[in-house]
């Protein structure tokens, strides 16, 4: 059995159990992973294995050479993998550092989250839940991606 571990249970982490319970070949084990138990009591009517917690500490408590599930799936608005490997190598060996504000102008469409953190997106619109995400072109609006590039006193 394919072992599947989501984390996150809002939007996008149900939809992605929803697809996954469904598929018959091979057959899914889904964990669900989130901190808030509302959400994920919707998770469990699908028929998954829900854990309230924060995402990057279960990977890190629970993923192990011997237990490591076959998918990681993440459905959170942190960078999973970048906090995953901050608590496996020692908070105090990565450290994320202040961007400073003046770099917005620079990226796509930047939100700014908690702790600093930029989230950037060539869309000004709600992308559709099953873009294939081509490095050349939108699939919604047909137009080539731009690229960016940070400036060299931003550096």
């Amino acid at each position: 059995m394919t072992q599947v571990w989501i984390i996150g249970s809002g939007k996008f982490g149900l939809r992605a159990a929803r697809l996954m319970r469904r598929q018959k070949e091979p057959p899914m084990d889904v964990t669900l992973v989130d901190q808030d138990r509302l959400c994920l009591e919707k998770a469990a009517a699908l028929g998954c294995t829900t854990v309230v917690g924060d995402g990057a500490e279960f990977l890190f408590k629970e993923m192990t050479r011997n237990r490591k599930p076959d998918w990681v799936v993440p459905a959170v608005p942190v960078h999973l993998a970048w906090e995953w490997c901050r608590l496996t190598l020692g908070t105090g060996r990565l450290v994320s550092h202040l961007l400073p504000e003046a770099i917005d102008a620079c990226l796509p469409h930047p939100m700014r989250g908690t702790d600093n953190q930029i989230y950037v997106s060539h869309a000004d619109f709600l992308c559709p839940p099953n873009c294939s995400e081509p490095d050349d072109k939108c699939t919604v609006t047909g137009k080539p991606r731009k690229k960016f590039s940070v400036s060299p006193q931003l550096q």
